[in-house]
């Protein structure tokens, strides 16, 4: 497994000091946890200065995204707006500098990663969970559900007090929400949102996540990565609805870059991640 953890601050001492250390800034007590070790975890690091980008920050990420498994973001308090288009693709913790001493960013750092990793150790084991991963990556403006919005909020600042248990209970809520088709002989189990919409996990592999134009950056970071972890090109659920004995689903819906379509009543529809429509 391999772990990266990204600065995003305008804090000069604080960016020098990552780019230079890497990977050192996590104490090697944390690195040699027992879950960490188990993995076969390597870890390094990086930071990003919004007011000197070497790229848009979905573009950075991505390219971070191509050699990493976990992908965590450690962001000033300064700049929380940012990061809130690329969040969901990302383990984040709020870090503040405000009030620390120029001078010590090591062990503040330090601290910090301490802290994030104990977290990630208790919250992976539970959304690589086959069953708990199915509802971790449902598409969150296709799937009405207040327990998936907390769910998402929840996660952009993962070193909020609770968020483990307010995690899990919006999970656990969201599993609930799964069940058969209402006609007996029909096979399948479908996760329920507030619009009576039925999402199948798909495990067919005829369609993939789209690139290029009028994709951008963003469409494909947050298809490919949610909370943090890498999301297969192949990820989807058919969306339909009940109807007699069998399915049918129509209406409007955004896609991944804030467009809307129109469906015309089809057996179902192939919504990624993301919120794109195969």
């Amino acid at each position: 497994m391999r772990v990266h953890i990204c600065l995003v601050s305008i804090e000069a001492g604080a960016i020098d000091f990552v780019r230079e250390k890497q990977g050192a800034i996590i104490p090697l007590q944390t690195r040699e946890q027992q879950y960490w070790k188990n993995s076969g975890a390597t870890f390094s690091a990086s930071a990003y200065n919004p007011l000197t980008p070497p790229s848009l920050l979905p573009d950075y990420l991505l390219r971070l995204r191509r050699s990493c498994d976990v992908l965590v973001l450690l962001v000033d308090v300064r700049s929380r707006e940012i990061v809130a288009n690329v969040a969901p693709a990302c383990f984040v913790a709020h870090v503040e500098f405000c009030d620390w001493p120029r001078t010590n960013f090591a062990n503040y750092l330090a601290a910090i990663s301490a802290k994030v990793l104990k977290v990630l150790s208790q919250f992976l084991p539970i959304i690589t969970d086959g069953a708990k991963e199915q509802v971790v990556l449902l598409p969150f403006m296709a799937f009405d559900a207040q327990e998936l919005r907390e769910l998402k909020e929840s996660c952009e600042n993962i070193l909020a007090d609770n968020f483990i248990n307010t995690a899990t209970r919006c999970i656990e809520a969201l599993r609930r929400r799964r069940r058969p088709h209402r006609k007996k002989d029909h096979p399948k189990l479908y996760y329920v949102d507030n619009q009576k919409r039925l999402f199948e996990y798909g495990h067919e592999n005829h369609a993939r996540l789209a690139t290029g134009h009028p994709h951008t950056s963003l469409c494909v970071l947050l298809g490919l990565s949610r909370f943090g972890r890498t999301v297969k090109d192949d990820r989807h659920y058919n969306v339909t609805r009940e109807k007699g004995s069998g399915t049918k689903i129509s209406g409007n819906f955004l896609n991944c870059h804030g467009e809307t379509y129109m469906a015309a009543a089809v057996s179902h529809l192939n919504i990624f991640v993301n919120d794109y429509r195969a």
